[in-house]
């Protein structure tokens, strides 16, 4: 049987400062959604969040695209050339980059939530449900299974901000299934190849979700299956495999002025493909003309995957924009931004209350909008300060003493390796 040639990859050109950019796009666009139905629930007078409810499924989902991208990027060599040695310092990384935040998270829900006041008032079975998903959220499974062997669902009964972490437990079972991805995709030599195979994996995974839509009379978790858990959503994350793929086969061939040009407009042309499907998807979901599981897993993830590659292949002026430095900042703290909004979300709710009378929904005048606009904006703002704060005090000095840990408990000698955060692409060598 014949061989496969040694892996030799192609010098990476330049940094990749847009992806960044884009994972603060992606981290935007949730914690507004998010923020408009706080909003709501705050009796804003206008119901924001029925018009930006895409803004959430958008956003995960570029998330999880951007996600591939950046770890075959950044983990492919070191993975293939040093196999067992390069797959662990790749799970460590992984381990240093998610866990201390979701683990204060998980702590502060369960000192802060309904469940221990609850204990302490006298209920002694208060905590039982918090017991039974204790071991999946230890082992970030929690999303892997709908509810543990008792029956109990493993993320709406811990706290508020946990039901979040299903997007970090999602990732989770990515990176331990991206070692055996990489083994495949990587054998991809041609650029005419790897184009067909992304168009084929984005029609295929079409068909798959599209066909979900069936599933719900048959599924007794159906949206659990369809949105949160990771077996559907592993589509978006290859397909963002793929795409760097493509990347990397073609990176040292610079771009002729045509398809330099023509990489522009269609990044511009995406920009407002996105706007689009955003507004539309889900209106034509709930008309019917579409299956309502492309709004909630990869129908967005085609568009996604063009975005990102414009903004990696091309140095234009869209790729400028993701590419500023208070782009990058917010980019850097989007971990932050994502699982620590809603904290700050129930903040500015109580503060609302406390002082300002609830407005109904059917209320109207001239201000009503655009001083629901300016609420949304300003707590929006709020969240960006305190993320990157936690980024800075907390998130960034936890990923490095975790990165530490093994060398001082075992003398294993300190990592060359770039840089592993999820914007690695974005920094130099270390």
């Amino acid at each position: 049987m014949a061989e496969f040639p040694p892996f030799v990859q192609a010098p990476r050109p330049r940094a990749l400062p847009a992806l960044t950019g884009l994972r603060f796009v992606a981290a935007l666009s949730v914690v507004a959604a998010h923020g408009a139905s706080a909003m709501q629930q705050a009796g804003a007078g206008y119901d924001l969040s029925a018009h930006l409810v895409g803004l959430t499924r958008f956003g995960m989902t570029l998330f999880f695209v951007l996600s591939g991208f950046v770890i075959h990027y950044n983990y492919c060599t070191t993975i293939i050339n040093r196999k067992i040695a390069g797959t662990g310092r790749f799970i460590l990384a992984r381990i240093a980059r998610l866990y201390p935040l979701f683990a204060l998270v998980c702590l502060v829900d369960f000192l802060f939530g309904h469940r221990l006041a609850e204990y302490v008032q006298g209920q002694p079975d208060a905590l039982d449900p918090i017991g039974y998903a204790l071991p999946y959220f230890l082992s970030m499974t929690q999303s892997w299974f709908p509810r543990d062997p008792e029956g109990h669902p493993l993320m709406r009964d811990w706290g508020v901000n946990t039901s979040l972490t299903w997007s970090i437990s999602t990732e989770w079972f990515f990176y331990l299934v991206y070692p055996l991805v990489a083994v495949i995709i990587h054998r991809l030599r041609h650029a005419q190849f790897a184009i067909a195979l992304v168009l084929a994996w984005c029609v295929l995974s079409l068909i798959v979700v599209g066909r979900a839509e069936s599933w719900h009379a048959v599924l007794a978790n159906y949206e659990w299956f369809i949105y949160e858990s990771p077996y559907l959503r592993m589509s978006e994350f290859v397909l963002g495999v793929l795409v760097a793929q493509l990347y990397l086969i073609i990176a040292d061939r610079k771009p002729g002025l045509g398809e330099a040009w023509a990489g522009s407009v269609v990044g511009w042309l995406t920009i407002i493909g996105a706007a689009v499907e955003i507004a539309l998807l889900n209106h034509a979901a709930a008309a019917g003309r579409v299956p309502m599981s492309l709004t909630l897993t990869f129908g967005y993830a085609p568009l996604c995957a063009l975005l990102i590659f414009c903004t990696t292949r091309y140095d234009n002026w869209l790729a400028r924009c993701f590419s500023r430095p208070l782009i990058i900042t917010l980019g850097d703290a989007s971990y932050s931004q994502y699982l620590l909004h809603t904290y700050v979300m129930q903040l500015l709710i109580a503060i609302a209350v406390m002082f300002y009378p609830p407005l109904p929904p059917s209320a109207t005048g001239p201000l009503v909008i655009p001083v629901c606009m300016i609420k949304l904006a300003a707590a929006v703002i709020l969240v960006f300060v305190v993320s990157v704060g936690s980024y800075k005090f907390f998130e960034s000095p936890a990923r490095q003493w975790v990165r530490r840990l093994p060398q001082s408990l075992f003398r294993w000698p300190a990592s060359r390796n770039r840089t592993d955060s999820d914007n690695g692409a974005a920094r130099r060598r270390h």
